[in-house]
């Protein structure tokens, strides 16, 4: 009978998991969001050249959930009216919380210039280093049984499943 629970557990179970993929629709990189496990998008400001830290937790219908924004600088291009959430100064960063924003997927093209990053538990994942220069990809929740992310990360070798 436990054997049957945990032959469950590993096929039947479906797990949220961001993935992000390239053009062609295929996964480079998912990492696994769960008990409400959320992760930061980071990049710098075209306009400012200063950090951004965009957080993201799952959402309803697997949507992303973007929660809060944390700013080393004000002006051109970053939010600052009052309805786009509650702005406050924390030692120099300006953090926007209250947001609340669902999205389907995200979708972004990997600069150099913008040092775009994930961070996922404290780790973060470089998409200059994953991703071709210029390209546009996709973030969005994906449900995976635990079994296909260990399937995934025996077949390719390496951290496409982390």
């Amino acid at each position: 009978m436990l054997l049957l629970v945990i032959l469950a557990l590993l096929f039947l179970v479906r797990l949220p998991c961001l993935v992000a993929a390239g053009p062609d629709g295929s996964p480079v990189l998912c990492l696994p969001l769960y008990g409400g496990q959320g992760f930061s998008l980071y990049y710098v400001h075209s306009v400012q050249r200063t950090p951004v830290r965009e957080n993201f937790l799952p959402g309803p219908g697997d949507q992303l959930l973007l929660t809060s924004v944390v700013y080393h600088s004000l002006g051109v291009g970053l939010p600052f009216l009052p309805g786009e959430g509650s702005l406050t100064n924390r030692e120099g960063q300006f953090v926007l919380t209250g947001m609340n924003r669902l999205f389907p997927e995200v979708s972004l093209g990997v600069e150099p210039v913008a040092r775009q990053a994930i961070i996922h538990r404290d780790r973060q994942y470089d998409l200059n280093s994953l991703f071709a220069a210029g390209s546009v990809i996709r973030l969005r929740i994906v449900r995976l049984s635990p079994a296909a992310v260990l399937r995934q990360r025996l077949a390719n070798g390496r951290e496409l499943f982390d």
